[in-house]
């Protein structure tokens, strides 16, 4: 692979940061990974070094590969020629009507470089696709080229806001291949591709390899919900989840990711694919009871957080933090807009700010169109009734929470994600409201906690 260029179809998160860090591996050696991509202007600003969207040190690396030689952009599919390895990094979303994922993009994608693969070019599928496509891939493309063309699955385990770590420092490569000689021929191909990252590598079946992306993120929502539902029964039973939290995590069969409440099931992934899934398992005749139990407990929490806030009988609220975590510009199914399209229906003004994902080209059609966005933080609890803290922004735990206070015209700081002290919050005179806390009429209080829960029996 020394001097074959290793090809990633797709340049957006996915590819862009897969590409960016097997440049930084140097894993086609002294050749480039070369991301190919349909869209001329997206291309042109990465070639710039002009990213699309906020992932710490993503822009680092790009510049040092672009600068290097070892990263190049095009949106040439002949440019593919000649190359070993060719990675399906496009997007696969839910399909209009329905929650089955639309791999449409997957084989245009195949389809566009299919003349001018190579006879030993493995294509691999790294992009989230339901069971049977990379398979079905491979026979498209031998109906299309008039020769077999291998294909394998290597599903993509990145966190968005940690998406460099965890490309660099995986603790597992999954990949998919078929039995046999060429299957064999597959894996040692991937092994060798992924070697520089020094992480074990499971070989799979290709459908067991597909399939795995989604059980893992099936089994993360169950966990944020579950939680989240916990966080309503310590709120009337006079418990503390966070502290059944560390209680929890120091449990070998659990562990401490994901016990934290917060404002729901957000992102590119997790919602979408847990829908997949049950939509998947439907399909094949199999009832998805704790899937589709999931779905129906976050849209619940949902419903219990706005009403939750309604019942403080705002008219100005304040919503601060827009992406659906810390760390990325990623709007997609994020919480926070969810909770401001239900507050705007309910006749409520709203002022928002995030330190990234407001200036990001895709917030503004996002957002209802009477939804003002402030430069600042402080500018947005101008005048608020409410404010609520929907994103764990660094910025934002170190609010000056008196300023705060004296700019707000209400006293009520609704924290989702558990990040304000509530002795600082008391300190500047404002009324904090904690998920998972107990209420005042809850039959015990903790000690040394001096905030209240968010509960619409307030």
């Amino acid at each position: 692979m020394s001097t074959r260029p290793l090809c990633i179809l797709g340049a957006g998160y996915v590819g862009l940061v897969s590409g960016a860090c097997l440049a930084e591996a140097g894993a086609a050696g002294d050749a480039p990974v070369l991301c190919l991509d349909v869209d001329d202007a997206l291309v042109a600003r990465l070639c710039r070094g002009e990213l699309p969207l906020h992932e710490p040190g993503l822009a680092e690396l790009v510049a040092r590969g672009l600068g290097s030689g070892r990263l190049a952009f095009s949106s040439d599919p002949e440019r593919v020629h000649g190359a070993r390895v060719v990675l399906v990094s496009v997007g696969t979303w839910a399909r209009r009507g329905d929650d089955r994922t639309d791999v449409s993009h997957v084989h245009a994608a195949a389809r566009s470089v299919a003349p001018f693969l190579a006879d030993d070019a493995l294509v691999v599928t790294r992009s989230t696709v339901p069971v049977g496509t990379t398979r079905a891939l491979g026979v498209e493309l031998a109906r299309l080229t008039g020769r077999p063309i291998a294909v394998a699955s290597n599903p993509e385990f990145l966190r968005e806001g940690s998406a460099i770590a965890d490309f660099m420092h995986p603790p597992r490569v999954v990949i998919g291949c078929a039995p046999g000689p060429a299957g064999d021929d597959a894996a040692a191909l991937l092994g060798t591709l992924y070697a520089p990252l020094g992480a074990p590598v499971l070989r799979l079946s290709l459908e067991s390899a597909e399939l795995a992306k989604y059980a893992a993120n099936a089994l993360l929502a169950t966990k944020v919900s579950f939680m989240n539902e916990l966080s309503a029964l310590c709120e009337v039973a006079g418990a503390d989840v966070a502290a059944i939290a560390d209680a929890l995590a120091l449990d070998p069969r659990i562990g401490p990711g994901h016990l934290t409440p917060g404002p729901g099931l957000g992102g590119s992934c997790l919602p979408k694919d847990l829908r997949a899934l049950a939509e998947m398992a439907e399909a094949h005749g199999v009832a998805a009871h704790v899937a589709r139990g999931v779905l129906a407990a976050d849209a619940a929490h949902k419903r219990r957080l706005a009403d939750g806030i309604l019942a403080l009988a705002p008219r100005r609220v304040a919503v601060l933090g827009l992406s659906f975590k810390a760390d990325t510009s990623d709007l997609r199914s994020s919480p926070s807009l969810d909770l401001i399209t239900t507050l705007r229906g309910h006749g409520l003004t709203i002022t928002a700010h995030d330190p990234h994902a407001a200036t990001a080209p895709a917030a503004r059609p996002l957002l209802p169109a009477d939804v003002a966005l402030a430069p600042d933080p402080y500018a947005a609890c101008a005048g608020a009734d409410v404010t609520v803290l929907a994103t764990e922004w660094d910025s934002y735990r170190s609010l000056d929470l008196a300023r705060v206070a004296a700019t707000m015209r209400g006293r009520h700081l609704v924290d989702l994600r558990a990040v304000i002290a509530p002795a600082a919050a008391l300190a500047a005179g404002l009324d904090l409201h904690t998920l998972g806390q107990p209420r005042p009429s809850a039959p015990a209080t903790p000690v040394n906690r001096q905030s209240t829960s968010l509960s619409a029996h307030d």
